[in-house]
């Protein structure tokens, strides 16, 4: 049995000084990553791992139109320490931290839309060396231009695109160059329904000891609708593809070696959610996943969840 608990906690804040404002964050989650996960390794038992959050952001209204956000973040990885075997090393070498930081810049174009652009810088370093490897760190960067509308009204969507790359310190890893795009459709056809849609594509963090980075497509569209001021019923379905590039060179005719490849992820759930009271909630879902792994066929998880959430 592998059994497994995952918690987190988190604090922030939003200060409005009149014109501008400042928020600031700080998360911990204590969780555990799955071989059925997207771009996990197959391993035996599942790997718990840590994650602290630090973000911080200050709106820049002018007197004009524009406005500016500049915003930051830390994030630091940790994961949980396990005996290593012939093909699997431990975890730790993925113990890393990292920097992000960018500004957005709006220009309101009528009172409930504004143009994006958004540029963003990104910094990985990797706390410990996996053996007999390059270094992973690697800096990245990205530039993306969009729309922001309906801030008021039944429909809002925000879209933005773009340009992104990882160059990476060992020039064994090379550089990944890739389109970056982010959408994210809402539509409340009745006041009790609401319709969300997202699409993400862009350069993700792999967990395999071969490949550090690859690219990454999801989108996922979900319905909740309030039955009754206190039921509410939910449900959502979700495509999900991860293509890795070959490993490099250095790691040719060894175990680790592998050429392309790819995952992808098909899934749905449904939930109803009952507010008993004031303080007593009660839920319960039903998911479902399918999932391609390299090497290891496919991953069908069935999962049930029934939930019960007192607050004062």
């Amino acid at each position: 049995m592998q059994n497994r608990t995952n918690w987190t906690a988190n604090i922030g804040g939003v200060h409005d000084f009149g014109h501008d404002t400042i928020g600031a964050s700080y998360t911990h989650l204590s969780l555990v990553q799955m071989p059925t996960d997207m771009g996990a390794l197959v391993l035996s038992r599942p790997v718990p791992y840590q994650v602290d959050d630090i973000r911080l952001s200050y709106t820049a209204t002018t007197h004009g139109r524009v406005s500016f956000i500049p915003q930051g973040g830390i994030q630091r990885y940790h994961f949980g320490f396990f005996t290593p075997s012939e093909f699997q090393p431990t975890q730790t070498y993925r113990d890393r931290v990292i920097i992000t930081q960018g500004v957005t810049a709006q220009y309101e174009l009528r009172q409930d839309s504004h143009a994006l652009l958004v540029v963003q810088g990104t910094e990985i370093r990797y706390q410990n060396q996996l053996e007999n490897a390059p270094s992973r760190d690697s800096n990245g960067f990205s530039i993306m231009a969009g729309y922001d509308f309906g801030l008021h009204g039944p429909i809002r969507f925000r879209g933005v695109v773009g340009y992104q790359t990882r160059h990476y310190r060992a020039t064994a890893f090379g550089v990944i160059n890739s389109p970056i795009a982010e959408a994210e459709l809402k539509w409340l056809p009745t006041r009790l329904t609401t319709v969300t849609a997202t699409v993400h594509h862009g350069i993700d963090d792999s967990a395999f000891e071969n490949i550090v980075g690859y690219t990454f497509t999801g989108a996922r569209i979900g319905v909740t609708h309030n039955f009754k001021r206190n039921i509410v019923f939910s449900a959502y379905g979700q495509l999900q593809r991860a293509n890795y590039p070959a490993a490099p060179a250095f790691l040719e005719n060894t175990v680790l070696y592998q050429g392309r490849n790819k995952q992808s992820l098909y899934g749905g759930g449904l939930g109803a959610e009952w507010l008993i009271n004031r303080h007593i909630r009660l839920a319960a879902n039903y998911d479902f996943s399918s999932q391609s792994t390299i090497g290891s066929g496919r991953f069908p998880i069935h999962r049930f969840l029934i939930k019960v959430q007192f607050s004062l």
